[in-house]
């Protein structure tokens, strides 16, 4: 007889479930794997060379980049009570060590729950089994457990693999002014606007050019404001000097249009400031602007504290 890992998924309530299961049959059994260049780099250190037995063992290995150090895993043998397991960035452990007993065919289910941290997403779970020294490659979104079934006379390695995802930079309490003119592909384009990082505060926006004429009014959609360290918006000092932002506005007296914009403060006189604009018409579909981010032809954006939040320094 022989015995050979199988790997499936199926949807639950929490997800999906990399579940390596095993077949017992009487004739040999073709098993079809991804192709070696599908399966992500293990680049953890102590992970057991699979093409050596691992008699009865299991093991979790934590693989990905990122600033954590350790993540947690919760490890239930046969259905029982859950052991936790803090497993290192890079490492491996092990989570059972079954008995061998010659001439009897023992099998015991490993049940692997990790928690995943803030910003971060598991990207793949690969279960590693000795049987034929086969390997299954399973991509996941978000699915923090795994299954995996075990004979006496052969392991598995599971193996966790996170992407890290960084947080925004947090908004700054500041607004920002400007006008000016940029020329692109001929076309000239005027601007005037007072905008605050607090969306929820006034806020003005008008763009000009050749027959058109779009103006906003709604509060602005979305708000970014950073402090980039590539430029430098002194003088004078704000908190931030980049701006990047949505809002709805009116397109030749349509309502609708939708604007996406990007502006940089870049110290006086404003010679290199810079601005970028996308106007999408109502029909949501049709471009009837786009200038990507250059420097003003004429004009200055400025960034500032915001006065009404007293942040004045």
């Amino acid at each position: 007889m022989r015995c050979t890992a199988l790997l499936s998924s199926r949807n639950i309530s929490i997800g999906l479930v990399a579940l390596a299961a095993v077949a017992c049959t009487d004739s040999p059994t073709t098993v079809v794997m991804r192709p070696i260049s599908d399966r992500p780099l293990l680049a953890v250190t102590g992970k057991p060379p699979i093409d050596q037995t691992l008699e009865g063992e299991s093991w979790v290995c934590k693989d990905g980049t990122g600033p954590a150090t350790s993540f947690s895993f919760a490890v239930s043998i046969d259905g029982g009570a859950a052991t936790n397991y803090s497993i290192a960035l890079g490492t491996c452990t092990q989570v059972a060590n079954f008995p061998v007993t010659p001439g009897q065919q023992f099998f015991h289910s490993v049940s692997v729950t990790e928690t995943v941290p803030t910003n971060w997403a598991i990207s793949s779970i690969v279960i590693e089994s000795n049987t034929s020294n086969t390997t299954f490659y399973q991509p996941v979104t978000n699915a923090p457990n795994a299954s995996s079934r075990i004979s006496h006379d052969w392991g598995t390695v599971v193996t966790f693999t996170n992407t890290f995802t960084p947080p925004p930079p947090p908004n700054v309490d500041g607004r920002m002014t400007g006008g000016g003119v940029q020329i692109f592909n001929d076309i000239k384009i005027t601007r005037g606007f007072t905008i605050h990082c607090d969306i929820t505060l006034s806020n003005n926006i008008e763009i000009n050019w050749p027959g058109n004429k779009w103006h906003l009014d709604k509060p602005i959609t979305k708000a970014t404001c950073i402090d980039d360290p590539a430029y430098d918006e002194t003088p004078p000092v704000a908190p931030f000097n980049t701006f990047i932002g949505e809002a709805i506005g009116r397109l030749n007296g349509v309502d609708g249009s939708k604007l996406f914009f990007t502006f940089i403060d870049a110290g006086e006189p404003g010679k290199n400031d810079k601005a970028a604009l996308k106007i999408i018409a109502p029909d949501g579909v049709t471009v009837v602007l786009d200038v990507p981010l250059r420097l003003l032809d004429n004009g200055n954006i400025q960034a500032h504290y915001d006065q009404p939040h007293g942040q004045k320094p």
